[in-house]
C-alpha cells in the first residue's frame, strides 16, 4: 500500500469520517476494519515501509495463519477434503493419492499454500488414470523438487558435521529445538550451520519429512 494511501486510512481510522469522491462535504462513518495480508507488517514498519501508527491502529486483534509449510503434517486431511469436493464436481469416484505422490507433495514448500495444493490436485484428478494420483500426474517443479541444494566443496570433516545435524533433524522431524538439545549445542548454532553450508532450515525440514516416507 503506498504511504499516502496509508495516510489517508489513518485519518479516516481516527475521525471517523469520510469524502466522497468528487464531493466536498465529510460524512460520519461508524465501521469496524477487517484486514489481511500476507506480509508482516510489524517488519513492514520497522522498514518503513508500513506506518507504525497505521500498524498500531489495525492490530487490535491478531490472527496468525500460519502456511501451508508451517502446518505440512496438515496436508494429508486438507488433500482429502479437496479430493471429496472433486468428487463431488467431476463425478469421479475415490479419488487417492498414492504414497510416493503423498511424498512429494509432503516435500515441496508450497509457495502458493492451499490454493496451489487444490490446483495441483484439480490438474492432477483431471488427467490421473483409475482414480489414482501419481507422481506422474504432478507438476515439475514438485516432483522434481526445487529445492535449495547445499553448497559444493564441503571437506569431509564438515561434511560429517553437517550429515550429523541433518541426520538428528530427520531423527526429530525438523524440531530444532529437540535437535539443540541431543546435540548439546544452542539452537542458533544450529541456524549458524545451516546458513555457513548453504542449507535453509526449511530444506533440512522438507529434508526430514521426504526421508521419512
Amino acid at each position: 500500500m503506498p504511504l499516502d494511501v496509508q495516510v489517508t486510512l489513518l485519518r479516516v481510522i481516527q475521525e471517523k469520517r469520510i469524502t466522497r469522491i468528487g464531493g466536498n462535504k465529510s460524512k460520519q462513518i461508524d465501521i469496524r476494519i477487517i484486514a489481511a495480508t500476507n506480509k508482516n507488517l510489524e517488519e513492514e514498519a520497522l522498514k518503513r515501509t508500513f506506518r507504525q501508527d497505521l500498524y498500531y491502529r489495525l492490530n487490535v486483534l491478531s490472527i496468525h495463519m500460519p502456511s501451508l509449510i508451517e502446518r505440512i503434517e496438515d496436508l494429508e486431511l486438507l488433500a482429502d477434503d479437496i479430493l471429496m469436493s472433486l468428487e463431488r464436481k467431476t463425478g469421479k469416484k475415490n479419488l487417492s493419492i498414492h504414497s510416493d505422490a503423498m511424498c512429494l507433495l509432503k516435500a515441496y514448500h508450497w509457495p502458493g499454500n492451499i490454493r496451489e495444493l487444490e490446483n495441483v490436485l484439480v490438474r492432477a484428478a483431471c488427467i490421473c488414470e483409475n482414480s489414482l494420483i501419481t507422481p506422474r500426474e504432478l507438476p515439475s517443479a514438485i516432483t522434481q523438487n526445487n529445492m535449495k541444494i547445499p553448497k559444493p566443496g564441503l571437506t569431509v570433516m564438515k561434511k560429517n558435521e553437517i550429515d550429523i545435524i541433518l541426520d538428528v533433524l530427520s531423527d526429530t522431524k525438523g524440531n530444532v529445538k529437540q535437535t539443540a538439545e541431543r546435540l548439546g549445542i544452542a539452537r542458533s548454532t544450529i541456524y549458524r550451520k545451516l546458513k555457513k553450508y548453504g542449507i535453509s532450515i526449511e530444506w533440512a525440514k522438507r529434508r526430514s519429512i521426504y526421508n521419512r516416507c
